[in-house]
């Protein structure tokens, strides 16, 4: 079977069974094939040498080149250079040879990153390019497209357009395997880390490439490094502050937790070193020490295959590994040179990542330097296939209960097998809670009903029910239904208006003061009283330490009374018919509502006691109905009783209720 043709449906396949295993039982798994991409860039000016292509799925024929802006750009020119494209089909009788299955794809990379870009600028740029990509791969039978775009720096617009080459490559390829029947590879080179994420829209491009080649090398190298000597390729996470989120483990969690699918995720293995120098031992021969990065000289980069010749062990060099990052260095005490690099027990650790994580594949770079390191007879490529095979088994699992079922809460099942693969089950929640007692929290009132809720005592989760509200029950033996003032008292006691002078008593005939009065309207009002702790009323006879203080300086501000004098306030005066009746007038004036009402004082032989002051007032509060006559007169300047406070207050709140 085709590597590169079942790879995808096995991975899907993959997801369709569920194994559900018993406790303290071990079983066998079934699995669907789980085939592992190995894709190696191929650099296509190598000499024509001996070359062993077994266990290559892709080869990525590189390099080509954008040479032609987009800006200017005169039809009829050539846009991409492919010089090596020429020898293309003697490199395919010897791989074919080897590996019929082998898949050549033309690799360019970016070059001139402007020129590069400059197709990326408008959707008729991007067209052309396209055009001319298909035409070159369908004239030389190439196998698909890889671009090697590494670092842009276009913006979003670019950005927009690269997705639309993408998008359009997709559909071109899609033409051309419904003629020729063949299946087209589409990928691209990205840099590791979440760089990635900002430089190209991932998630959108993962639409229309096979894979991503993530170039996990060159991690911690130029300004990443803090000029500190560093892995360039670990295969593990590194807990070092500073360094974290740059190695294969890290990018497979990172582009599967972002939404790519595993299958488009191949992982790089870069096969050489990078150079540092004037770096110190440390203590950890030159790991995490300060040095300088070699960008120009002929050992800047150096292939696997020299380093195994001339500097592994050798001419002063003495090989470490790290095992937390999983990754080789070289040390020379005497040059104080610092050589990081991939070999093969960190290749090898990347292919048992690739194939634990289940992702597309790994990819090397590059081809042409590494496939000639010869052991035991096999090339490095044969035993990259026999790490990926061997990491390849069939699991045998075994459960365990990690978190035991509650009544309210599922359990989990924890399934491990010996090679380190887990997964987990939901045990379902057993549903049946230990409730307590219904405990009240919320007091029902005459108007409103309360709230009870009850504890689980075994998961602690708790149910909440609403009570009935408070049936009215009259507590006064001084209240009774016979009297007139009955309604009047349990309606504003309902209210919270008032309440008893004693827990049994009402004293309905007691005076009421002005202090009680204005406490009585406070309570109808609603109002927080408690930000007038503190104020001063401006009265001698009303203090900040006088229970009353706060009423009277809302009353004050309100504009509901001004006082007896300029200087006194008479809380514990009895509250007089005309001012109890100024005070109403005074607060529904203020709340905004009709006062124009005004009844004819004529027919009351006691009018003209009606001082000025509280003339207005008055007529308002008899056209309303909140003052009647007693015994045919206004008494104006009689005490109000508790009762009749109570009744008024009635009557007032079912009047600015109805308004």
């Amino acid at each position: 079977m085709k590597r590169f043709l079942a790879f995808t449906l096995c991975l899907l396949m993959l997801m369709s069974s569920l194994v559900i295993v018993s406790s303290a039982e071990t079983t066998a798994a079934p699995e669907e094939e789980y085939d592992p991409l190995v894709v190696a860039y191929f650099n296509a000016s190598a000499g024509p040498g001996a070359k062993d292509f077994t266990h290559i799925d892709v080869l990525n024929y590189h390099p080509a080149h954008i040479e032609a802006s987009a800006f200017g750009f005169a039809e009829g020119t050539e846009i991409i250079t492919h010089n090596y494209t020429k020898n293309l089909d003697m490199w395919k009788e010897k791989a074919y040879a080897a590996n019929p299955d082998i898949k050549f794809v033309f690799t360019v990379a970016n070059g001139n990153i402007n020129t590069f870009e400059s197709w990326f600028t408008s959707l008729d740029r991007t067209k052309r390019l396209v055009k001319e990509m298909l035409t070159i791969i369908e004239e030389n039978d190439f196998d698909g497209l890889d671009i090697d775009y590494e670092f842009p720096q276009g913006g979003n617009n670019q950005k927009r357009y690269y997705v639309e080459f993408m998008k359009r490559m997709r559909a071109g390829f899609d033409e051309l395997s419904a003629k020729n029947g063949k299946e087209y590879v589409l990928s691209m080179a990205v840099p590791a880390g979440s760089w990635a994420f900002s430089l190209f829209d991932m998630p959108e491009l993962a639409k229309y490439v096979s894979y991503f080649n993530i170039m996990s090398y060159d991690l911690h190298v130029g300004s990443a490094t803090k000029n500190i000597a560093h892995h360039h390729a670990n295969p593990c996470a590194d807990p070092t502050p500073g360094f974290e989120g740059a190695s294969v483990e890290e990018d497979i969690a990172l582009y599967l937790d972002q939404g790519i699918p595993a299958e488009k995720i191949v992982a790089g293995i870069g096969m050489y070193a990078r150079r540092w120098t004037n770096v110190a031992d440390g203590g950890t021969h030159g790991l995490y020490q300060t040095g300088t990065i070699d960008e120009t000289s002929n050992e800047a980069y150096l292939h696997y295959s020299v380093i195994k010749a001339s500097y592994e062990n050798k001419n002063g060099y003495v090989k470490y590994w790290d095992d937390v990052a999983k990754a080789p260095y070289l040390y020379n005490a005497e040059k104080k040179v610092f050589l990081t690099y991939d070999d093969e027990q960190s290749a090898k650790v990347k292919a048992e990542l690739a194939v634990k994580n289940e992702i597309g594949g790994v990819m090397v770079f590059d081809y042409v330097t590494t496939d000639s390191i010869k052991v035991n007879d096999t090339y490095f490529f044969d035993r990259l296939r026999t790490w990926l095979d061997e990491a390849k088994h069939s699991h045998s699992y075994t459960s365990e209960v990690t978190l035991e079922p509650t009544c309210a809460a599922e359990g989990v099942m924890t399934y491990t097998c010996e090679c380190g693969e887990s997964y987990t089950e939901a045990i379902p929640a057993t549903g049946e809670h230990s409730f307590g007692d219904w405990v009240e929290t919320v007091l029902p009132t005459y108007e409103e009903g309360g709230k009870e809720t009850r504890s689980c005592s075994v998961c602690g989760i708790t149910e909440e029910r609403d009570t009935d509200v408070k049936p009215y029950e009259n507590p006064f033996k001084d209240v009774k239904e016979s009297h007139w003032f009955y309604d009047a008292v349990e309606y504003c006691v309902k209210k919270g208006f008032v309440s008893g002078m004693t827990e049994d008593t009402f004293a309905p005939n007691n005076n009421l003061t002005r202090a009680q009065f204005l406490t009585l309207l406070a309570k109808l009002d609603g109002v927080d009283l408690t930000k007038y702790e503190t104020t001063e009323s401006g009265f001698e006879d009303v203090k900040t330490s006088h229970w009353y203080n706060e009423v009277v300086c809302w009353a004050v501000e309100e504009g509901i009374t001004s006082g007896i004098s300029e200087t006194k306030f008479g809380p514990g005066n009895n509250i007089t018919r005309a001012q109890l009746a100024r005070f109403f007038y005074a607060y529904t004036e203020k709340k905004g509502l009709d006062v124009s009402d005004s009844a004819d004082l004529s027919n009351f032989p006691d009018a003209g006691k009606v001082q000025s002051w509280a003339e207005v007032a008055v007529k308002w509060a008899v056209a309303k109905g909140l003052i009647a006559g007693m015994n045919g007169k206004l008494e104006p300047n009689g005490n109000a009783t508790r009762a009749q406070a109570a009744r008024i207050i009635m009557l007032y709140n079912e009047l600015i209720t109805a308004e």
